[in-house]
């Protein structure tokens, strides 16, 4: 019988183990797929200088709620708040204040003009 417990609880030890890797790691893909969803120019406006996006695909990818527009990623959302500028990050019930827009932001994804055009008026 002992030889038995050993055995199940060598199997359960493994198993549980096995599961926490595996959630661990679906997890990190999530978010890492949710992380490149969110940036939608090319790395030639990182590196061959300012490229515009324009401010309807800024639209297109975000839901518009009460203070500004939200993404629902596989794991994570990410909220800009179109008062404030404001950017965030959720997981799950979990809230991350990121940071504010930078001026390259402000250049690349005119976010201005996006919030303009949801019908939100800008502060930052």
């Amino acid at each position: 019988m002992n030889r038995f417990l050993q055995f199940v609880w060598f199997l359960g030890y493994h198993v549980i183990w096995s599961f926490g890797i595996g959630f661990s790691f679906f997890l990190l893909l999530g978010l890492a797929a949710d992380f490149r969803s969110i940036d939608k120019t090319h790395d030639e406006s990182r590196t061959r200088g300012i490229k515009t996006v324009e401010a309807q695909d800024f639209q297109l990818f975000f839901e518009k709620t009460e203070n500004g527009v939200i993404k629902h990623g596989f794991v994570s959302d990410y909220f800009i708040d179109c008062t404030t500028g404001a950017i965030r990050f959720s997981i799950r019930d979990f809230q991350f204040n990121y940071s504010y827009f930078t001026e390259r932001a402000l250049k690349v994804y005119q976010p201005r003009d996006a919030c303009r055009a949801g019908g939100f008026e800008p502060e930052f």
